[in-house]
């Protein structure tokens, strides 16, 4: 069961700060649409869940094993690295916080509007790289490109994310995130994109490592 979080516009919290996006961009080694998704839904769900009066630390559950991770990572203070980051690869662009010391929750998914231009920045983003680098095709794709950064930088965020608090049964918090003190599960923070989790006899186990441009890779191949 959820109850729905209504924002009215001029109670929306601002756009991210630009800094925001250019550490986020040397953190994950270049610009996409993936890594600002993870952070505009990891800002909006923390300040949603400080809103909620949650107290204590925030874990989070994200149900994509993508890009939007680093963002993520970045934006909520939840990582692989403290363990407050937990990756369930559905592919599903859903966050879900909670605040460790009330185990209030927030789920924060993206608008279908901000879904449909990352996944036009992706196909232009791959036509792009198929022509020379002086073409003024490719200047023009860019040029595009750079326009749909833009906007889910800086639209309001009830254009690009959704936050809805969740209620579930007493005791019982739906998504928590467990504490998992054997780590089991859990990756270092500088393996961000480089690993992928499965789900083996229920239990949530690393996988060898990839490298980073085979995550890039990974996202794009799932978002055709």
């Amino acid at each position: 069961m959820s109850l729905a979080v209504s924002m009215d516009r001029a109670n929306a919290a601002p756009s991210p700060d630009p800094a925001v996006y250019e550490q986020l961009q040397q953190f994950h080694g270049h610009a996409c649409a993936g890594s600002i998704f993870g952070a505009r839904l990891g800002l909006a769900a923390k300040q949603a869940l400080k809103d909620a009066g949650g107290t204590g630390k925030f874990t989070a559950r994200y149900y994509d094993l993508s890009c939007p991770v680093d963002g993520i990572q970045m934006t909520t203070g939840s990582t692989y690295g403290n363990r407050k980051l937990t990756v369930q690869d559905q592919d599903e662009h859903r966050l879900v916080l909670t605040a460790s010391g009330n185990k209030r929750q927030v789920e924060a998914r993206l608008t279908k509007k901000a879904e449909e231009l990352g996944k036009k920045s992706l196909d232009l983003n791959r036509k792009a790289s198929a022509l020379l680098f002086s073409s003024l095709e490719r200047l023009q794709l860019e040029k595009e490109i750079e326009e749909i950064y833009t906007w889910l930088k800086t639209a309001p965020d009830d254009e690009v994310v959704v936050v809805t608090a969740l209620k579930s049964p007493k005791g019982k918090p739906a998504g928590d995130v467990a504490d998992n003190k054997s780590g089991e599960g859990h990756l270092p923070s500088d393996l961000v994109v480089a690993h992928h989790l499965d789900q083996i006899g229920g239990k949530q186990v690393a996988a060898p490592p990839v490298d980073k441009g085979a995550g890039e890779a990974y996202f794009i191949a799932r978002n055709r």
